[in-house]
């Protein structure tokens, strides 16, 4: 019965984590689809329909710090800061298309390092 009761919880956590995921994926093409808007040449020196600039195979340890989770209140926010915390490197191979890259943005890794992602 105890065994049962362990494999039970684990499979839950399993499903959480999967779900966290999930809901973070959700959240980074929403975030992303609603930031989408018509630009032109003079807001972004990406040409329209290009690939905006990302990192082509970065090392952790020369990518900046992303704020911390417990900066924010929301709970997307709090998700999404967490697991790009856990995974620059992976985050930082990702294009943002909210044509931040006029603000300075390599990659999506550097929309996290400020609040720029929640908003």
């Amino acid at each position: 019965m105890n065994q049962r009761r362990k494999e039970a919880l684990r499979r839950k956590r399993r499903i959480r984590r999967i779900l966290a995921l999930s809901s973070l994926a959700v959240v980074v093409g929403i975030v992303t689809y609603s930031s989408v808007a018509p630009q032109g040449p003079a807001r972004s020196h990406v040409a329209p329909g290009a690939t905006p600039p990302y990192e082509v195979s970065p090392e952790a340890a020369s990518l900046p710090t992303t704020m911390s989770p417990e900066s924010f209140t929301d709970p997307a926010a709090i998700a999404a800061y967490r697991i790009v915390g856990e995974i620059p490197e992976v985050v930082a191979q990702q294009p943002c298309y909210c044509r931040c890259d006029r603000l300075g943005h390599g990659s999506l890794h550097d929309c996290y390092v400020t609040d720029h992602a929640a908003t």
